[in-house]
């Protein structure tokens, strides 16, 4: 069995972050696909677990909210996303993502379709994380 090192991880990661797809990410490091995907849903569910518990209480004065479309697996879908993000779902997503605007630090986020419940969703887990009173502006999405 191989075993990647720390710093082998850490450069792929890297690669994803920077933008590079799987594929080339798989090229340049010779690391095969299944292994890279396999690493970045272990490293995404370690900084979900440090979100969960590092972003609590927090005190700001502005959020900025917003949410963006994305796809997973496939763009082209038949159907519209609804209910939670699952194992094996590909098609339409979007992201709800509320923002520290002094410090751009990710207060919360929520992955679902562009409807009242992901948005109630979201702003529920928002409030949650946020102490006190604070502005928060967004593009109107009702």
């Amino acid at each position: 069995m191989y075993i990647l090192s720390k710093q082998q991880i850490v450069m792929l990661m890297n690669g994803l972050v920077e933008g590079q797809s799987i594929r080339s990410v798989e090229r340049v490091t010779g690391v095969h696909r299944d292994t890279i995907m396999r690493w970045m849903v272990r490293v995404a569910d370690s900084c979900k677990s440090v979100h969960d518990q590092v972003i609590r209480k927090a005190s700001v004065r502005r959020v900025q909210a917003d949410e963006m479309w994305s796809y997973i697996a496939k763009k082209n879908n038949m159907f519209e996303f609804t209910g939670g993000v699952v194992s094996g779902y590909k098609g339409a997503a979007w992201v709800f993502i509320a923002m520290d605007a002094d410090n751009k630090v990710v207060l919360s986020y929520a992955v679902g379709s562009r409807d009242q419940d992901t948005a109630y969703t979201f702003l529920t887990d928002l409030r949650e994380r946020i102490n006190g009173e604070f502005q928060l502006t967004t593009d109107g999405f009702t």
